[in-house]
């Protein structure tokens, strides 16, 4: 595990890698005992990547509103029916709502790699013809920036 973290990393890198470890192992087969994806599908997802390293893991923010869980909500089940029928034509509307999950700020922190992390599993378990690229070097910011997570269409 040591080498995972990398013994002379300051805390925060060492729980970045861990983060983007757990990250790495996520595949459609990871789900947290749900059936469906919502807003406590992300709740688990959240406490599975930050629970070793934060005790407000897993918990959405005090000022997250009941009206804030039902947008939410409805965001996920769209992201969701577009995973199921992505067509190329739908890109813009996927990045839209991408990237309104990822503003809401449900969490403390955490909140662009949670997202990018749902977007993973939406891919793998729907076998979308997208490519995420992955979290990279030093400074996430390059993939998760105010542009969106980037995705790039694979041909098929």
């Amino acid at each position: 595990m040591d080498c995972l973290l990398g013994t002379g990393n300051s805390i925060e890198k060492r729980v970045e890698n861990l983060i983007k470890y757990k990250i790495d192992m996520l595949d459609e087969e990871v789900t947290f005992g749900k059936s469906t994806y919502d807003v406590e599908y992300l709740v688990k997802l959240h406490e599975f990547l930050y629970g070793d390293a934060y005790e407000w893991a897993g918990q959405i923010r005090k000022s997250v509103t009941e009206k804030d869980i039902e947008e939410i909500n409805a965001a996920i089940e769209t992201l969701v029916i577009l995973s199921q029928c992505f067509v190329s034509d739908l890109y813009g509307k996927y990045l839209d709502t991408i990237d309104y999950l990822k503003y809401m700020q449900m969490f403390k922190d955490g909140n662009k790699r949670t997202i990018y992390a749902f977007v993973k599993q939406l891919i793998c378990a729907y076998r979308m013809p997208l490519e995420l690229l992955p979290l990279c070097g030093c400074d996430d910011e390059v993939n998760l920036s105010e542009a969106g997570i980037i995705l790039k269409c694979r041909k098929k």
